[in-house]
């Protein structure tokens, strides 16, 4: 290193030609023509060195953006990807009102059974009552065979009293059928 800072005092005060001819520090540092006037130019000229280390700062900062910005994505990628892993596919469950024509044949059946019992159909609800209190275990039994009729049906009670104060006997319910489809879990959009 010492042998090579005195050769280059040694140059300052050389004619450009006088160097030019001398060789290289270093062969593969080489001086071209249009390197030389390349250099130059670059010295001689503030405002190109000034854009030139602009210019190239920018390029640095835009790559380093862009490589923050791809480590970002690919974070959020993975998130998404552990949150549509953890949440379980879900069969899909329809519901509809039950057809009208079963719910009046489940109820002469409940006539049938318990001739004691007032049974009518609304729609797809059924209406069970009674008035007196000695029929209350038919009552009870009367609502658990509605209640199982059918294993496809969901029944929703709309009113349900037992007691003086009841509209329509001392005993009184309303259950609404459902009949419930269960379909298969559709596959997971976009994975």
């Amino acid at each position: 290193m010492i042998g090579r800072a005195k050769d280059k005092d040694a140059r300052k005060g050389r004619d450009k030609r006088a160097i030019a001819a001398e060789p290289p520090l270093r062969p593969e540092m080489a001086r071209t023509p249009w390197r030389d006037q390349l250099l130059a130019t670059i010295a001689g000229n503030r405002l190109s060195l000034v854009l030139m280390a602009s210019t190239w700062a920018l390029a640095f900062a835009t790559l380093a953006g862009g490589w923050g910005a791809t480590a970002d994505l690919a974070r959020l990628r993975g998130e998404i990807d552990a949150v549509r892993a953890s949440t379980p596919v879900v069969p899909v469950v329809a519901a509809r009102p039950a057809p009208p024509e079963r719910v009046a044949a489940l109820v002469e059946t409940l006539a049938a059974i318990w001739p004691e019992l007032t049974a009518k159909a609304e729609g797809s609800a059924v209406l069970l009552s009674s008035g007196t209190p000695e029929h209350y275990a038919k009552f009870m039994a009367a609502l658990g065979y509605v209640l199982s009729a059918e294993s496809t049906w969901r029944w929703t009670p709309q009113t349900l009293c037992v007691g003086s104060k009841c509209q329509g006997g001392i005993m009184s319910a309303k259950l609404a059928a459902e009949a419930v489809k269960v379909q298969a879990p559709q596959a997971r959009a976009g994975g």
